[in-house]
This record gives structure tokens, sequence and C-alpha cells, in this order.
């Protein structure tokens, strides 16, 4: 059997086997009390299950698993935290997305509410921010918040994640600027001609505009202190930052430190 059917086949098994597992625990004396219990060990193993079938490369099957966890157990952090990150992971920036961008915010955030000091959802809400037009400006402010709840926790590898999350942030910002013309000529840009005269646009560029000195050297000098502070955090992901940070190598300083 492939691996994908065999990822089906379990999650049927496990889907079908949670309410079974409910109805046996329903007569108990502590009814309140076994309910609990029930709920956190099927949304466990619903989150096994979950792991066995993205391992499988089946991704639907792991969504019906997490979407079941989540239901039998509205409670559980775990699977929470799981389902909104999948789904910020299979996000794009379509039209039809947008009502899986709210499940997602939703989940992430009623598992911030349950655990508040858990660093992973603040930085899996930061990063549903910048799958989210008009509002990825509040993704650097979640990160950053993120960055503090992993160094009160003492979570290094969350921290040195999010600073390196942060800092592509930061590279992004210098790509967008670092190649700025400012208009300094007389003469206006013929479309046309640009259109119909090879290396018109050169030549404009060199005749009547002069690029802007150091646009971007503030994002770029964020970004590297970002990368830095990354690596100092978890050492562990030196070849990750370090090839994030050849990035931004027109600055020799950079390609000392990968």
């Amino acid at each position: 059997m492939s691996r994908r059917p065999l990822a089906l086949a379990l999650s049927i098994a496990v889907l079908s086997a949670m309410p079974a597992f409910a109805q046996d625990h329903a007569h108990g004396h502590d009814h309140a009390a076994g309910s609990v219990a029930e709920e956190a060990a099927g949304a466990a193993v619903a989150v096994d299950a979950f792991h066995a079938a993205l391992k499988a490369g089946d991704t639907a099957a792991a969504l019906l698993l997490l979407e079941a966890a989540t239901d039998r157990a509205p409670q559980s952090v775990e699977a929470l935290y799981q389902r909104g990150r999948l789904l910020t992971r299979t996000l794009g920036l379509r039209l039809a997305d947008t009502p899986s961008h709210v499940l997602a915010w939703r989940l992430l955030n009623r598992g911030s509410d349950l655990a508040p000091t858990d660093a992973r959802f603040a930085l899996e809400l930061a990063r549903l921010r910048l799958r989210t037009p008009l509002l990825r400006a509040d993704a650097e402010r979640l990160f950053r918040r993120a960055a503090t709840m992993g160094r009160a926790s003492g979570d290094q590898a969350i921290v040195a994640e999010t600073l390196c999350e942060l800092g592509r942030l930061f590279e992004r910002r210098f790509r967008t600027s670092y190649h700025r013309y400012m208009y300094t000529g007389s003469i206006f840009f013929d479309q046309f001609a640009a259109r119909t005269r090879l290396h018109y646009i050169r030549d404009f560029l060199q005749q009547q505009a002069r690029p802007i000195e150091n646009a971007g050297a503030t994002e770029r000098a964020q970004a590297e202190q970002l990368y830095r502070d990354a690596l100092a955090a978890d050492p562990r992901l030196r070849v990750r930052s370090a090839r994030l940070a050849i990035a931004l190598s027109s600055q020799s300083s950079l390609t000392a430190a990968a």
C-alpha cells in the first residue's frame, strides 16, 4: 500500500474511533472530569495521526484529522496550534483563501488565549499577517512579541526562528529600496521611446536621474543585526542564517560573518 492511501486509512480509523472512545466513558461517575480527559486523549491521538499523515504527504488527511481534533477538543492547545499552523502554510493571496485566513486567525487566537505564554502562537499569527494584504505592518509587532515571549520562557529556538523571520522582513524592505533613483533632469520619461528604442531606460537613468545615496541602509543594518542575534540565540541555525545573511552580501561584514 502506498503512503498516501495508508495515511487516509489511518485518518478514517482515528476519526471513527474518537466518538466511540467518548461513548465508552459517557457513563462514568465523574462525567465532567472524564469528558475533559477524553477530549485531551482523543485530541492527542488525532495529533499523532496528523503527524503520520503529514509525513506521508497527505495534507488533506492531516487537515481532516486536525479539524476533528479541534471540534471534539476545542481546549486542546496543541490541536489548535497545529491546525492553525498548517492552514497558515497552505494559504495563498487569492480571494478564495479569505475564509481560511479568518479560520486560521481564530484558531491561533483561541490557542493564544488558552496559552498566553506560548510564543508559538504569536509567531504563527505574525506569519499569517505577512500573508494578509493590508495587515502586514502588524507582522513586525507580532514577531517582536513572539521574541519577547520566547526569551521570557527560555525557548531559544523560538527566539532564533522569530529573529530570522524579522530579518527576512527587513531584508525584503531593503531589497525594495536599495536601487532607488531620484529624477534630476528636465526631460519627461517617454513611454513610447522606452518600448521602441534599445537602452532608452538605461540612458535616461544615467542622464536624467541619480541613485539615492544609502537607500535602504537602515533596513540592511537592522536585517544584519537580527540575523546576528538569531545566531547568538541558537547556533544550530548557523547554516540557515548564514544563507540568509549572504543575501545582503553587498556589505562586506555580512559576507565575513556568514
